[in-house]
């Protein structure tokens, strides 16, 4: 006697071990588009674009890879790992564009969800206040501008956001404490001006 449907049970046992097997592929797949973005938003750093667009161009190639493989399981939710690397996804992408085009790539060409889209542009502004205070010892003063200039506008549509989660909100503090270092560093490089201008008088 057997109270239980047999095969049922065993096309249940097929489809999580499908399940399975996509979720440990994603994770594999989601440890190597991070691992690329952290490489790309180096070697944008050290202003290699070449070498940054290489790994943005392989980066691209695992990002379609994971979206196709997790399309292809509709009924499979995909483990954090993978909205973490969409989020890496859009901060390198958009670090790229910031320095080679001056603008950030659109949630919709980048075909990501509003989620990692905002998060991914968030962590961006922290890139981006390495990038200023680098070029502010170099006096590249235009670059410290563009970055307020960007950041400034981000958070201001932050502002109209009505955030609930915890993790929006702290990440909205940060880019409200990246704006502020941005703005001192700004002051301190106007002080200086004015310190060389008044030694030179």
């Amino acid at each position: 006697m057997s109270f239980l449907n047999k095969e049922e049970f065993e096309s249940m046992v097929e489809e999580i071990t499908k399940m399975e097997n996509v979720r440990e592929e994603v994770i594999l797949q989601s440890r190597s588009i991070l691992r690329l973005s952290k490489q790309c938003i180096f070697a944008l750093h050290r202003g290699d674009i070449d070498k940054a667009t290489k790994l943005w161009e392989e980066m691209k190639k695992e990002v379609d890879r994971i979206k196709a493989f997790v399309e292809d399981n509709p009924n499979y939710t995909p483990p954090d790992s993978f909205n973490i690397a969409l989020q890496e996804y859009v901060e390198a992408t958009s670090y790229l564009h910031f320095l080679n085009e001056d603008k950030i790539p659109s949630k919709e060409t980048l075909n990501v969800s509003t989620e990692a889209y905002l998060l991914g542009l968030m962590d961006l502004t922290g890139e981006l206040v390495r990038k200023a205070v680098a070029d502010s010892i170099n006096h590249r003063k235009e670059t410290v501008l563009k970055v307020r200039a960007f950041i400034e506008e981000l958070y201001e549509w932050l502002l109209k956001f009505d955030w609930t989660h915890g993790q929006y909100r702290k990440k909205a503090d940060m880019v409200r404490w990246n704006l502020n270092k941005i703005e001192d560093l700004l002051a301190g490089i106007e002080t200086h001006h004015t310190q060389q201008h008044s030694e030179r008088v």
